[in-house]
């Protein structure tokens, strides 16, 4: 949960300085929007560089709980590989309190594990939480800066609220 905590401090910043998360806002004006319909998640949290320390923003992109990925080293030498959280690319300053922002990678949706790259959620989709990092739940950060656990059995709930009907999630 700290670590999404720190995370999600970082782009309260980015979007204090620039109107915006980065994946809203187009390249030439500091932003990563061309890159949502890519597969790649780690150039949007590159953008939170400015805002931490090469050490404290690979800690942060990491959960010590993820037993598959390893922190890096340096944030020059980020890839997906070293990331633990998915990015909701639509997150909308619109109820800041329900729109979540980013969480633990360890989705399935209806059933399937959910694999790296964009997994489009709607209100009537059947999203859980694997085992494979936190049991029986995981973490979600929200636009207003707060971080919940969640169980599997809340999430659908969870994606319901969401102020928009279809949110883009980048999975590393």
């Amino acid at each position: 949960m700290s670590n999404l905590k720190q995370i999600d401090l970082g782009f309260l910043l980015y979007v204090s300085d620039f109107k915006g998360y980065p994946m809203q806002i187009p390249e030439q004006q500091g932003g990563t929007r061309e890159i949502t319909n890519t597969s790649q998640v780690s150039p949007h949290y590159e953008k939170l560089r400015k805002y931490f320390n090469d050490a404290q923003l690979c800690d942060a992109l990491f959960c010590p709980s993820d037993k598959t990925r390893k922190a890096a080293t340096s944030s020059k030498e980020l890839t997906d590989l070293n990331l633990s959280y998915f990015l909701n690319v639509d997150c909308t300053s619109n109820a800041p309190s329900q729109s979540f922002l980013a969480g633990d990678r360890n989705l399935t949706t209806n059933g399937y594990t959910a694999l790296s790259g964009t997994l489009v959620v709607t209100t009537n989709i059947n999203l859980r939480w694997t085992q494979e990092i936190h049991l029986k739940g995981g973490n979600l950060a929200f636009a207003d800066g707060h971080v919940e656990w969640c169980q599997s059995a809340n999430l659908n709930n969870l994606i319901r609220q969401q102020p928009i009907a279809t949110n883009r999630l980048s999975i590393p």
